[in-house]
């Protein structure tokens, strides 16, 4: 240089962060000089010491605002590293801000992470550990801490592994995040559902929940057992669920199940039949609602109940039926009694023993006489029709005959002695096939 200082020797060796040039280490003098290569690589060896400092300094800065940034989270952090063994390396200051645990012994070394878990903690903390020592990337555990002053916590643990380029473990990074209050929700869900459960057990309601973009229904045990299917073996399908409805409801209760999946209806209840395991019909009354659709409005989920109402529609049937029998009851016993009338004699005697039963008394003639006239009022009762609403119905009679002389007539308690016998040919016309006329001995 020809100025000040008026340097006359530069040797310098360039200093560099990640690939990067950022200044040299020179050697300046105002005396010109010849290096040496060994002077030559003394200055290189300096150089890169030099480098590896500002490395490590650059390094420990960005951690130290890692950290502190760390420490203004709910989420603390620990560190092992691993030589020969596992040692803790580092504790986040807010580990004991976030869960009561003291900092300071930590990083001192008089007490230990695990001395602050229960018993299955430390197993499930040992358990974490020992994978990653076996390999494992990156696992998660959860645990409970307990420590010396405050509540205890529930904590999420999600832990990575750093190997070095060999694939020898150096590091393990575990971030503790507080979770007491998911698992306070989780335990009052979960006893809400056991609630549910129980109810849902004591009212003998079956349940589904129906997938619909991945067609698959899930059911309680409940609901198989409506139907005695084994629910190990249960077909979670929508087709199998249809094969197992009546054919003569299916089309109106899959018109139901759409008319509320399209939003035309508040709930889907309906009452159809299901085809029982052992091949008689169940009476199934359902009820259940969209309870998620998608952002177009296209139903993907739906739960509801099943009820088996068997015999109260079998009652409502016997009293359909019940109401039924007593109007054509009524009918019948009014055209038995008009066709009597019509073919009795001035001296006979008729009379209405009960129910559709009776009596008939022809005084005089012959047993001959006497058929006639009885085959020709079962032939008008065959004839006969009773109309109900808009069907006809047609009856039969049968009938017990009892052929009583002068000679038999003097015998004591005759009345009582003709009706069983004319009894027990009626039960005998009934058993041979009705409709027929048995004479009585």
């Amino acid at each position: 240089m020809v100025d000040a200082p008026h340097i006359r020797f530069y040797a310098g060796v360039p200093l560099r962060l990640d690939d990067v040039t950022v200044g040299t280490v020179c050697i300046l003098d105002t005396e010109p000089h010849q290096l040496s290569e060994r002077e030559l690589q003394s200055l290189a060896y300096v150089s890169e010491h030099v480098s590896e400092y500002l490395a490590l300094s650059l390094k420990h800065q960005q951690l130290m605002q890692e950290h502190s940034f760390i420490d203004d989270t709910p989420a603390a952090l620990i560190k092992w590293r691993y030589n020969m063994a596992l040692e803790l390396q580092y504790v986040s200051a807010n580990i004991q801000s976030l869960f009561h645990i003291p900092t300071d012994a930590l990083r001192e070394g008089s007490r230990a992470f695990e001395d602050f878990l229960d018993e299955r903690g430390r197993k499930e903390l040992n358990f974490l550990l020992s994978n990653h020592l076996a390999g494992v990337a990156s696992s998660e555990a959860q645990f409970r801490i307990l420590p010396p002053k405050g509540p205890e916590r529930w904590v999420k643990l999600l832990s990575k592994s750093f190997y070095d380029p060999e694939g020898r473990l150096e590091n393990i990074h575990a971030m503790l995040i507080d979770n007491t209050a998911n698992r306070y929700f989780e335990k009052r869900l979960n006893e809400a559902n056991q609630q549910m459960r129980l109810v849902l057990e004591a009212s003998g309601l079956g349940t589904w929940d129906w997938n619909v973009p991945s067609d698959t229904n899930k059911v309680n045990q409940r609901w198989c057992e409506l139907l005695g299917i084994d629910y190990a073996n249960f077909d979670p399908s929508l087709y199998f669920w249809e094969s197992l409805v009546h054919p003569a409801d299916l089309k109106r209760v899959e018109r139901e199940l759409q008319q509320h999946m399209a939003g035309e209806t508040p709930a889907f209840s309906t009452i159809y039949r299901m085809r029982h395991k052992n091949g008689y019909w169940v009476w199934i009354e359902t009820y259940g609602r969209v309870v998620e659709r998608s952002e177009s409005g296209e139903a993907i989920r739906l739960t509801g109940t099943h009820r088996d109402i068997t015999e109260k529609k079998e009652a409502e049937l016997l009293d359909a039926l019940g109401a039924l029998f007593y109007a054509v009851q009524l009918d019948k016993a009014r055209m038995d009694a008009e066709t009597l009338m019509r073919h009795i004699r001035s001296d006979d005697m008729v009379a209405r023993l009960g129910g559709e039963e009776f009596a008939l008394i022809l005084n005089g003639g012959t047993q001959a006489a006497a058929a006639a006239i009885l085959e020709q009022i079962r032939q008008d009762i065959q004839q006969s029709v009773v109309r109900v609403d808009d069907h006809a119905i047609n009856f039969t009679i049968s009938i017990g005959a009892l052929f009583i002389d002068n000679e038999t007539a003097a015998y004591e308690d005759l009345e009582q002695a003709v009706l069983d016998h004319a009894d027990k040919a009626l039960y005998e016309a009934k058993k041979t096939g009705r409709n027929k006329i048995v004479w009585g001995e």
